[in-house]
């Protein structure tokens, strides 16, 4: 009887300890919703998204400027400073990604950074528009080469951005405003960053 007892007793406690409905979503998890959401929507009408594999870090294809801070600020004065701010102290960290933890109605294809420069090098004289054309010829004419930068949260977890960059022939940056509206992730805003 005691050793039912203790078992019970342990069931319990494993059971209660794995009970996940009030454990809190990881940031990198919220993060991916982030993603999947710009992914699904009308900014992103590629049906492949090779994404690659880490996020911008110190890469210096998203490079957060002073200036355009500024100018964020003064265009959308509705975007929380702090936000702002902390969005280029997390676009220097590094996120792996991992496919499956995508969840959008598109394709996602992780790339790593070697084969990135496969496709994407002039060493043997190839041109932009014959490294774009490899790019399509592996991934299909419905690709899109995405890189991501980790997101920023205001303090109520309620307001997000993140930085993201597409290439298909030429490449844009972007900086993706996010709001929690009854508990679903809205894009606020899409904000031209860069083209190349």
């Amino acid at each position: 009887m005691y050793k039912s007892l203790l078992v019970f007793s342990l069931i319990s406690v494993i059971a209660f300890a794995c009970n996940t409905d009030d454990v809190e979503p990881s940031v990198a998890n919220v993060e991916y919703e982030l993603y999947s959401t710009f992914l699904d929507s009308d900014f992103f009408q590629d049906e492949v998204a090779v994404v690659e594999a880490e996020s911008f870090g110190n890469l210096s294809s998203f490079n957060i400027r002073e200036y355009y801070l500024d100018y964020v600020r003064q265009q959308y004065p509705e975007i929380e400073a702090n936000l702002l701010q902390n969005l280029a102290v997390v676009a220097n960290d590094s996120l792996l990604f991992e496919a499956s933890k995508f969840r959008t109605n598109k394709q996602v294809v992780i790339i790593n950074r070697d084969e990135l420069l496969s496709i994407f090098s002039d060493a043997n004289g190839t041109s932009p528009q014959e490294m774009w054309n490899n790019f399509q010829l592996q991934y299909g004419e419905t690709a899109a080469r995405v890189a991501l930068s980790r997101v920023s949260f205001n303090g109520a977890a309620d307001e997000a951005l993140f930085g993201v960059a597409v290439g298909r022939g030429a490449y844009y940056g972007y900086v993706v405003h996010l709001k929690k509206v009854e508990g679903k992730w809205v894009i606020a805003d899409v904000i031209n960053h860069w083209v190349t």
